[in-house]
């Protein structure tokens, strides 16, 4: 298995941006996002080259599901499928690496934001959460949030993207 194709389940670019979030923009019922699957970054390890886990990539699967739950939900965003473009988005990914590339993508679907996620895991125990939000007519990110989450478990990992989505990523006005 290719690192490329390990890593097409997942997404995102932006770990940089976790620590400080940038202005929410006001989004609207009709704004229509895509959301991108999640990517990981494994530290390297005593025994070589990291590769992702059967319930890591479990994870990154179930994470980008909660994400499009959760701005979907009411008051949310028009959700764009990406299934479409999947070759497309295996091909380009990992996304953190693409520089904006996921906002190429967005585009051809009829999306006005692209969504990305990013899991930096460093630890068995710990692992940096990203999300981030570029819109298409700009390419800027609009939104960026992270969360370190030192529970090593699939309800750990869910728990800090619902935490971003609600707390972060939706304008108090879009929160449920």
């Amino acid at each position: 298995m290719t690192r490329r194709s390990i890593l097409a389940p997942a997404v995102a670019a932006l770990v940089p941006f976790a620590a400080a979030p940038m202005q929410p923009s006001a989004a609207t019922a009709a704004e229509m996002a895509v959301v991108l699957p999640f990517e990981i970054i494994l530290e390297d390890t005593l025994e070589g080259i990291p590769m992702v886990r059967p319930e890591e990539k479990k994870r990154l699967e179930m994470m980008t599901a909660e994400t499009v739950a959760q701005l979907s939900g009411p008051g949310g965003y028009v959700l764009a499928d990406p299934t479409p473009l999947a070759k497309e988005i295996d091909d380009k990914s990992p996304f953190f690496k693409c520089n904006g590339c996921e906002a190429d993508v967005a585009k051809k679907l009829g999306a006005e934001i692209a969504v990305t996620g990013l899991v930096q895991k460093g630890s068995a125990s710990a692992a940096n959460i990203s999300i981030a939000m570029r819109s298409v007519a700009t390419g800027e990110l609009v939104r960026t949030a992270g969360i370190t989450v030192l529970e090593n478990s699939d309800e750990g990992w869910l728990r800090g993207v619902r935490s971003l989505i609600k707390n972060r990523l939706l304008p108090q006005e879009k929160k449920p």
